[in-house]
């Protein structure tokens, strides 16, 4: 559907996202990651400005989540202080084996 001025609804959000990164200005302070906001437990790719190179120490399985939300997962933690636990997915678990020495 078109707005009369032959932009559809989702190009008009593209349009406004773009008017609004253009008004920012040097003096304004921009967050690099909203989740930035929220630090948690674990390690997230919000956490990482740059890649990350950490020995793991160990992985055991831990309880991650609240209540009955919580499951028992494997986690990563490293030998390097100021790096956080990594919850293990499929995906994370792959990337591991695959970089090892």
């Amino acid at each position: 559907m078109g707005d009369g001025h032959g932009l559809t609804s989702d190009r008009r959000v593209v349009a406004a996202h773009d008017r609004f990164l253009h008004l920012a200005t040097d003096k304004d302070s921009v967050m690099s990651h909203w989740k930035k906001s929220f630090p948690g437990k674990y390690l997230q790719v919000s956490d990482l400005d740059t890649p990350l190179v950490a020995t793991i120490a160990s992985v055991t399985n831990e309880n991650v989540g609240q209540g009955d939300n919580a499951e028992l997962k494997p986690v990563v933690r490293f030998t390097e202080s100021g790096v956080k636990a990594v919850v293990l997915n499929l995906t994370r678990a792959e990337a591991i084996e695959k970089h090892r020495w």
